[in-house]
């Protein structure tokens, strides 16, 4: 069986949407099926590393020849032509992520399974009329790296300095790992540690503050940690599936909307500090940092005094709410219905 991916990754849009397909495309080819993927430029050597052969995106987005799966995971959802010509061209086609479809895109009615990552109520929100495959949605469906469910995070020794993994995401365009720094760099009960995405530009030369540019295996890197603080996106379940309660800030609404869903759901193993956006609207630069790295102080040293003697409860709520498994279970839906349209 083969399986392309259509996906978008760089400094542009970011690494998640690449990581996740080639943590469902390890568990595809585990069943049996041979991936391939068309993806930007930028992107070809990270897939060829994870052993996937990889080609660029042309000026159409033209569809392989002969997939039996085609896999879409563009930003802000399948343009609808994309939509058509990959209907015509595979035998299954499935989208991931679609939350960026406005609800008169006639490109998810199209698809055949459409998955919905994160925390979300959209999909119940639009119109399905003609749709004839099945959607899902909720962190079952969330899709992981396999690495985030064989590792459990380091469990906190009350006699140690609090560990905490400051995570801004692939190329952090806000750059919320210096305004996290800044907010907690002072607290000489914390142990700072900051994992630095692929895509990353910013400087951070004066900071002294142990930094992990791109490591080959990030779970490992992650779980050193007691808790976590990141820009929200597919970071944070990959912390709670660690085991790691997890502070989160937001750098668009529908991921503050998304955080606040998730925060209600976790049982104190997540907490939301709200949308960064709202935050640097403040009338002056100063006043935006002294309000957000007041913000972030509290929440994350709020989290230690809770958190000291709550840590392995904690813990385990967390890797409750995410398990890590989502991969396993998409990849189980694409083949069970990709063997039955192919006879």
């Amino acid at each position: 069986m083969d399986v392309h991916f259509y996906v978008r990754a760089g400094v542009k849009t970011g690494w998640g949407h690449l990581f996740r397909c080639l943590a469902l495309a390890d568990e595809l080819r585990a069943l049996g099926a041979d991936c391939a993927f068309l993806t930007e430029p930028g992107a070809i050597e990270r897939v060829a590393r994870a052993g996937f052969e990889a080609f660029a995106f042309d000026a159409n987005l033209s569809p392989f020849p002969g997939a039996s799966v085609t896999i879409v995971d563009l930003e802000g959802g399948c343009p609808p032509d994309v939509a058509r010509r990959v209907r015509q061209a595979c035998d299954v086609f499935v989208i991931l992520n679609g939350v960026g479809y406005p609800d008169g895109d006639p490109g998810r009615l199209l698809a055949d399974l459409v998955f919905y990552q994160g925390v979300t109520r959209r999909p119940y929100r639009l119109d399905w009329s003609g749709f004839e495959g099945q959607w899902f949605e909720g962190i079952k469906w969330t899709i992981l790296r396999r690495e985030f469910y064989e590792r459990c995070a380091a469990p906190y020794a009350a006699w140690e300095p609090y560990k905490v993994v400051i995570l801004g995401g692939g190329s952090d365009p806000r750059n919320v790992t210096r305004t996290v720094i800044d907010a907690l760099v002072g607290s000489p009960e914390l142990q700072l540690r900051a994992i630095v995405g692929p895509s990353n530009k910013h400087a951070y030369d004066d900071l002294r503050v142990e930094f992990v540019r791109d490591p080959p295996h990030a779970a490992e890197a992650m779980a050193w940690a007691n808790a976590a603080v990141v820009s929200y996106g597919m970071t944070a379940f990959e912390c709670l599936a660690l085991g790691l309660p997890t502070v989160a800030l937001s750098i668009s609404p529908d991921h503050a909307i998304s955080a606040m869903m998730l925060q209600a759901q976790a049982g104190g193993a997540f907490i939301s500090l709200g949308e960064l956006g709202t935050v640097l609207d403040l009338e002056t630069t100063d006043e935006a940092t002294r309000f957000l790295t007041r913000g972030a102080g509290n929440a994350v040293l709020g989290a230690v005094n809770i958190q000291a003697w709550r840590q392995e409860y904690l813990s385990q709520i967390a890797r409750q709410i995410v398990d890590g498994r989502g991969a396993c279970r998409v990849a189980g839906k694409i083949m069970e219905v990709a063997n039955v349209a192919m006879g």
